[in-house]
Order: structure tokens, then C-alpha cells, then sequence
């Protein structure tokens, strides 16, 4: 059981390794430095402009309050 779980944990770490070399082999190369400058950190090259889109708010309106009869009763519409 304890050889089971050590070969499973190690299976997992070995699957981590892979994954993390091919992170760091991205990284090597300027394109992808760059792409992650300008997505995570808003950085942008001398001379351009950086906009940011803010979405769109929605508005709730809320309905007139219906008309009341004398008494204070709502009027009732055929």
C-alpha cells in the first residue's frame, strides 16, 4: 500500500517536472516574455497606447407604482 501511494506520488511529481520544463522553456523566448508582459502585467512598448474596455453596466428601472384608486385600493383594468 505504502509502495503504491510512493509510485503514484511519483508518477505525479514526474508529470509536474514535465509540465514545468515546458513552462520554463517557453519562457526562454522573447514572444512569450512579451505576451505575458502585456496580458498579466498591461505593459506596452515606448510610443504605443494601452486601452482598457470596461464592460457595460445594466441599469434595473423599477416600474411605476400602479395608480390607486380613493381609499388607497389599486384601480383594476379591464
Amino acid at each position: 500500500d505504502d509502495l503504491n501511494r510512493a509510485r503514484e506520488r511519483l508518477e505525479v511529481l514526474r508529470s509536474e517536472t514535465t509540465r514545468l520544463d515546458d513552462a520554463t522553456k517557453k519562457l526562454q523566448s522573447d514572444a512569450e516574455v512579451e505576451r505575458i508582459a502585456r496580458e498579466q502585467y498591461g505593459l506596452v512598448r515606448p510610443g504605443e497606447q494601452s486601452y482598457v474596455v470596461i464592460p457595460a453596466t445594466t441599469t434595473t428601472t423599477t416600474p411605476p407604482p400602479a395608480p390607486t384608486a380613493p381609499g388607497g385600493l389599486p384601480n383594476r383594468q379591464p
